[in-house]
This record gives structure tokens, C-alpha cells and sequence, in this order.
């Protein structure tokens, strides 16, 4: 979440963020863990005490799990659910009305190809992902045709060491910079096959 030469990150470990210093930016760091309930109204409450107005909130947290759906243990997939789909809508609901109101600002979700379509052995994982990709399809459209949040950021799955830590998770520019590669052609082209398939145009 940036505004103006300060960026603000919200991670469980907010220790490796010296990139951004050796940038000249100067780093607002708040530790919470998305997983709990309360974090993102405390992460909002604690931006509004420093005085702080998010032009950009970037949702990018979020892990999976691989395996079979009736032998994962429940805590661990709805642990998923929680990081993955109930704290983008808390964040995305808190930071975006403010947005609106001044006219400007974007929120960007990460998502994935995965919500597209079904995943043997991910099966929650790519259920999280497709939650992301509707929802914000869905409140773009209620914002009467604003544009501001309709930003996503389509990762691909099978790049990501699920549930182990990789350098998508210590760094946020190579998350984003990935996200981005998988936007190249051949995604897309999928991606606008399976819409074809499942949503076929009427010719009149």
C-alpha cells in the first residue's frame, strides 16, 4: 500500500524489507497476521491514527494446500479460507469506500488462473481464488462502472511451493512481477476458452 514516497506492509514478519530503504522509500511496517479476525480493522485503525490515506491496497497474501480434500485437516483448510478469500473482502471493504469518495485510488488482488477452474487435489485452494476473481468482477459493476478496483493479478499455482516458504513469500516484487508473466498469451487464451465454453455468446 503505497502513498506518495511511503509504503506501508502489513506481514506476520516484517523483517525484510530493506530493498525499499536502499530505495529511498521509508517503510511503514505493521505486523498482523490476516488470518485473525480483528487484523484488518486494526491494521485500518492504526493507519487512520498515523494519518495515513492508501491510494493503492495490494491484497497479496494467501497460501495452499495439496492433497486430498477428505484428508486435509479442517483447521488447516479453513485457515485457507480465511487468508485467502475473508481477509481480501475485510480489507478491500475497509479501504475502498474511502477511495471512492475522493475519486481515485486502485486495490489490486492477487488471484490465480486456478479460478478458472477445478483443482484435483487443491480443490479449496482454487475455490479462494475463484471467490477473489468474482467478487471483485461482482463489486466493480456496483460501483457504477468505477474502474478503481477492478485490478488482478493472475499468478500461476503450479509455480508456487505450496504451504513452504519460497522467495514469493519473502519478496512481494517477485510475487508481482510473476503475477504479471501470468497474464502472457497463452494463460489468457485459456483463460477466454473456458469462459467460451461455459458462457457462450447468443448471435441474434
Amino acid at each position: 500500500m503505497r502513498n506518495s514516497t511511503e509504503c506501508c506492509g502489513t506481514r506476520a514478519n516484517a523483517t525484510d524489507w530493506p530493498e525499499l530503504c536502499a530505495a529511498g522509500i521509508d517503510p511503514v511496517i505493521i505486523a498482523k497476521d490476516l488470518e485473525q479476525e480483528n487484523a484488518p480493522q486494526e491494521i485500518f485503525r492504526e493507519l487512520q491514527s498515523a494519518g495515513m490515506s492508501i491510494g493503492i491496497l495490494v491484497n497479496n497474501a494467501g497460501h495452499g494446500q495439496r492433497g486430498l480434500f477428505w484428508e486435509i485437516p479442517l483447521e488447516q483448510e479453513l485457515s485457507m479460507l480465511r487468508l485467502n478469500a475473508e481477509a481480501v473482502l475485510r480489507m478491500t471493504r475497509l479501504f475502498l469506500p474511502a477511495m471512492i469518495a475522493r475519486g481515485r485510488g486502485r486495490v489490486l488482488n492477487t488471484a490465480s488462473v486456478a479460478g478458472f477452474e477445478p483443482g484435483p487435489m487443491l480443490a479449496v485452494y482454487h475455490a479462494t481464488k475463484s471467490f477473489v476473481f468474482v467478487a471483485q468482477r461482482s463489486s466493480r459493476h456496483r460501483s457504477e462502472g468505477d474502474r478503481r478496483n477492478d485490478d488482478r493479478s493472475l499468478s500461476r499455482p503450479d509455480r508456487y511451493r505450496l504451504l513452504h516458504e519460497s522467495r514469493y513469500d519473502r519478496d512481494t516484487r517477485h510475487a508481482a512481477r510473476d503475477g504479471a508473466a501470468g497474464c502472457g498469451e497463452s494463460w489468457l487464451r485459456g483463460a477466454h476458452g473456458w469462459r467460451a465454453h461455459h458462457h457462450p455468446r447468443r448471435h441474434e
